[in-house]
């Protein structure tokens, strides 16, 4: 690799443009600083907000990860302050799995994560979760799914992977059920920091309380660490607790890289189209046929993260686009569940949102030669049969999609690639023959299952509903609008005839405290509404704030550096913005400040964002920032005894030339970050005097992804020079 591709390499990978990575601090869960920030300087800190896996009717895993090695210990009962079970593990992990067993179907249990010497979150009303209901129940549910999401660590792209979220739970009224998500959960690579900035961090306040469920995408794989589909090793690996035993309902299957679970009346099988063999007579399909085999639920809905068919950014006729693996699925894999009877077909991979008609045996002898396998055209597959249902699926358009009740061989499937939940690279070549609707805008997919019936919509980024259609088993549930009543004040129940199922609508009711539910509040089932909005609803995509709510506030914004900091020592500060680029500077220098450890501030074990964030501190308004990302990997970085150094000798990296961490003793801690060059991030209009006003108090803060931050103030007395082209301020403590 010659110098210039080794330069393009290395900014394509460890470079960070200041608008790349503005949202970051929010992926990370800045809402959890105030707890992370009181802890002592050598406790364990949560890296990793508590999340729900492998739930059941009868059992939970509580996964979680700290900063350092420690044994793990869940506390749970029936409400906060009376958490009057545990389960503990003792081994002294990182990544902390807990299992919960005996736990009652359809229950509501409260829970607080940490060691056996301390709590580190929970024991409060925002940390829970509801068990599954038993399995065969009609009750409705809300499954969201999500695909290609993770790009928050993607230059220009972060900001749309939050307004997707925030759009998709303003549509639902609160959070899902269930997270499915199709793969490609961060990118660029699936390195442990991706996984948590851009996954764990950005969906936190819907983890800890609802339960996802994975698949490996190709991006979920890492150049860095390594994800070892064989030993099942690696961040990915790490990071997910699928039930392998059968322990969430299905057949055992063993290994991580794809399982099945129930929910209500819905059996959902995860498949692995990237890691996994799929050819005929693998031990995944092998599984797949007892799977299939075994499950008696009436709907049956299957996810892997290659779609059978895409015209998007990616092209599933071409043997040469993933190597195979969508042809191996659609020939394969698919003829397996369109004969076990399954409903829907949910992927991602192509960066665009697909949505067939209701299809069935599309695959070959109907595809064309080998390798490609290109698909007929429309005209071809709905003569020979396997277009089943050519309408809109729409009840107010050409009419749901209906099906026999239960599951029942080739009654066809509805696909949907929904790889556009990053929005990110979005592409679309032309419309699929299979689909029905096709676009490459960002969004995401809410899937409402109601008994004998399930309503998918597709929420684009904006807001709006693009697509939505509805499959319905054809079952008597009702003769009468009074047999659907679901004793929810907040829907409209209904009997629709001939048919006999039941729908709920949701409306604006006031529920019994006279409370009106809307976007804000939703009704609690027992006639009283409560607040949800989780703190990420209140985002303002400035990541030198905490973004919070409460009952009475609503929406609040606090400056970090003013919400809970270590206070610095002797601090400097300086910016200087040159007619010669190569001489621009910025300079933030910590020393002598409150006693620091390598583990605090990040080690070269763990990759870590660094937020500089300089604002007015009376006003807490943000006036100038940056970011900063270090890791293993990372060129230029060695560790030492006390600390670590970083020295970009080339400037690839926007931002950050050089870097020293010095543990110590109160007064005897040391961090000095430098930037120079042209890679300074500086606003082509950078002016110091406008900036940093000699009349008003500045705050710096430096605040890392593990929740740790430091700050001082400047008064115009610390102020050395403040000119258009230069600011320097000094504080000795």
């Amino acid at each position: 690799m010659n110098t210039k591709n080794t330069t393009e390499f290395l900014r394509s990978n460890i470079g960070r443009s200041v608008g790349a990575m503005l949202p970051v601090l929010l992926a990370v869960g800045v809402a959890a600083l105030g707890l992370i920030a009181a802890a002592a300087p050598a406790q364990a800190q949560l890296n990793r907000a508590p999340y729900l896996q492998a739930l059941s009717g009868t059992s939970a895993t509580i996964s979680w990860r700290t900063s350092t090695p420690e044994d793990s210990r869940v506390q749970y009962g029936s409400a906060p302050g009376l958490l009057t079970r545990e389960s503990t593990r003792a081994a002294s992990v990182k990544t902390h799995d807990v299992s919960l067993t005996d736990l009652v179907p359809g229950t509501r249990y409260y829970y607080s994560v940490g060691s056996s010497s301390t709590v580190h979150a929970g024991d409060d009303a925002d940390h829970w979760f509801d068990t599954a209901p038993a399995a065969g129940s009609a009750a409705p549910f809300t499954a969201w799914l999500i695909g290609d999401s993770g790009s928050l660590g993607v230059s220009g792209a972060g900001i749309n992977q939050l307004i997707i979220r925030n759009q998709a739970l303003a549509f639902m009224g609160g959070n899902p059920d269930l997270v499915i998500h199709a793969g490609d959960i961060a990118y660029p690579w699936g390195t442990l920091t991706a996984f948590t900035n851009n996954y764990f961090g950005v969906y936190a306040d819907i983890l800890r309380n609802h339960v996802g469920w994975p698949t490996p995408g190709n991006h979920d794989e890492t150049v860095v660490t390594g994800s070892d589909p064989v030993t099942e090793t690696g961040p990915y690996f790490e990071a997910f607790s699928p039930p392998t035993a059968g322990q969430s309902g299905g057949v055992a299957s063993g290994t991580e890289l794809y399982y099945s679970f129930d929910y209500g009346n819905a059996h959902f099988i995860s498949l692995d189209s990237h890691f996994s063999d799929s050819t005929a007579s693998s031990a995944m399909l092998q599984w797949l046929f007892e799977d299939l085999a075994a499950t008696t639920q009436p709907w049956l809905i299957a996810f892997w993260h290659h779609p059978p068919y895409t015209k998007g950014t990616h092209d599933s006729d071409l043997f040469s686009d993933g190597q195979g693996r969508h042809q191996n699925m659609r020939e394969n894999a698919l003829s397996l569940l369109e004969a076990g009877g399954v409903d829907l077909v949910l992927t991602g991979h192509s960066h665009a949102y697909e949505r067939s008609f209701l299809v069935n045996g599309v695959y070959c002898p109907s595809c064309g030669a080998a390798p490609d396998l290109a698909t007929p055209d429309f005209a071809t597959i709905s003569a020979a049969g396997h277009v089943l249902d050519a309408g809109d699926g729409s009840p107010a358009g050409d009419g749901a999609y209906s099906k026999s009740p239960g599951l029942n061989s080739n009654e066809g499937a509805v696909h949907i690639v929904a790889g556009h939940s990053g929005g990110y690279r979005l592409g679309l070549v032309s419309l699929h023959p299979v689909m029905y609707f096709a676009e490459d805008v960002g969004g995401s997919v809410v899937l409402d299952f109601n008994g004998s019936s399930v309503t998918v919509s597709n929420i684009q980024q904006g807001g709006a509903v693009s697509d939505s259609f509805t499959i319905v088993k054809r079952v008597e549930a009702c003769a009468q609008d009074s047999d659907c009543d679901d004793a929810n004040p907040c829907t409209d129940d209904s009997c629709t005839l001939p048919a006999g199922d039941c729908a709920y609508t949701p409306n604006s009711a006031s529920c019994s405290d006279g409370d009106v539910c809307n976007g804000v509040e939703i009704c609690d089932g027992a006639g009283g509404c409560i607040i949800d909005v989780a703190p990420l609803v209140c985002g303002d995509g400035d990541s030198c704030t905490v973004d919070l709510c409460d009952a009475v506030t609503g929406c609040y914004n606090v400056a970090v550096a003013e919400y809970s900091c270590l206070d610095a020592g002797k601090l400097q500060f300086a910016v200087s913005d040159q007619d010669d680029d190569s001489k621009d500077k910025l300079k933030w220098a910590w020393i002598k400040g409150e006693a620091l450890t390598v583990a605090g501030f990040g080690d070269l074990d763990e990759e870590t964002t660094y937020s500089l964030c300089v604002y007015d501190y009376q006003g807490g308004t943000a006036v100038y920032s940056t970011q900063l990302d270090v890791g293993p990997g990372v060129p230029f970085a060695r560790a030492g005894k006390k600390g670590w150094k970083y020295k970009d000798k080339l400037g690839v990296a926007d931002g950050l030339s050089k870097i020293k961490m010095a543990s110590g003793a109160a007064g005897k801690s040391k961090i000095i970050m430098l930037a120079k060059g042209v890679n300074v991030p500086l606003a082509a209009s950078f002016s110091a005097e406008a900036m940093f006003a000699a009349d008003t108090q500045l705050g710096v803060g430096l605040i890392n992804s593990d929740g740790r931050c430091w700050r001082t103030v400047f008064t115009a007395a610390d102020i050395k020079k403040n000119t258009a082209s230069t600011f320097k301020a000094k504080v000795k403590q």
